[in-house]
């Protein structure tokens, strides 16, 4: 999964403009800009206090 991800930041880093600077990834991406590429690799249950997050409900809330 590490190296997916690290191929999908390297593609997009390739193709779009970033600010110049070193940075953490998760400075330049959200995973919700990553959410249906991921779901079609891997199952994830997102949790906040014992709660299920419901990620489809959030997916289309602008």
């Amino acid at each position: 999964m590490t190296a997916k991800i690290a191929v999908s930041v390297v593609e997009a880093l390739c193709r779009e403009s970033f600010p110049y600077g070193v940075y953490h990834v998760d400075q330049l991406f959200e995973l919700k800009s990553m959410y249906d590429w991921l779901r079609l690799e891997v199952s994830m249950e997102i949790r906040i206090d014992g709660m299920q997050i419901n990620m489809e409900a959030k997916k289309n809330t602008p």
